[in-house]
């Protein structure tokens, strides 16, 4: 499973606003999550995997679960960035869609195994990367109105937007193949979630609006 971190920019992971060494212990971080489940991970095995001394590891992060949000925050960001060149790569609010979703699948084809153990892991209300799924949740939703605003001049209800979002998770999830999520399966997920969310946001005229006041 750790081979899906070679797949990601020809095998270099580039932390967003991380130094050198702080890098290497959020990469250190994710090939033993992926060899050992995010939750059998110690910082025992981070050191060993990145190589660095306990006291380096404690000057960047107070614990493991501090190296995990950072590694989800990380991989996060990347998506997020991802999804937004997708919707300003083409014109119309279709096409747009359709590039985003393309953008955000793609990312899920190259990262694999990484993303959905962090979403997993994520998705228990109690976890620490929770909050942080919440908020992945919340910035493409504003993507994506941003988008509606732009075309129809209104902005729907914040919850019309995480349904389409958790509902297209839950497609990538499911049409994974050996780990991973590949054509032809990307390109049926792809078709299903941007006719979905087509018919939401472009086609319907009676979805719940954001009430000023």
């Amino acid at each position: 499973m750790a081979d899906s971190l070679n797949t990601w920019r020809g095998g270099t992971l580039t932390w967003i606003g991380s130094t050198r060494t702080r890098s290497k212990l959020i990469e250190a971080t994710a090939r033993v999550a992926l060899k050992l489940g995010l939750r059998n991970v110690t910082v025992r095995h981070i050191l060993e995997e990145a190589g660095l001394s306990r006291r380096t590891f404690y000057q960047h992060f107070k614990s493991k679960d501090e190296a995990a949000l950072s590694l989800f925050r990380s991989v996060s960001t990347e998506l997020v960035g991802e999804v937004h060149r997708g919707l300003k790569s083409t014109a119309g609010l279709r096409d747009r869609l359709a590039a985003g979703i393309r953008a955000y699948l793609e990312f899920q084809a190259q990262v694999g195994d990484l993303l959905t153990m962090l979403r997993a892991e994520a998705a228990d209300p109690d976890s620490g990367l929770a909050p942080m799924r919440e908020q992945n949740l919340d910035t493409l939703g504003r993507l994506l109105d941003n988008e509606v605003f732009g075309e129809r001049g209104i902005s729907l209800d914040p919850l019309v937007y995480r349904s389409l979002l958790v509902g297209l998770e839950s497609m990538a999830a499911f049409r994974r193949e050996g780990g991973r999520l590949v054509p032809p399966d990307l390109d049926r997920v792809a078709e299903v979630a941007t006719a979905l969310f087509v018919a939401v946001l472009v086609g319907s005229t009676d979805m719940p609006q954001v009430v000023e006041g």
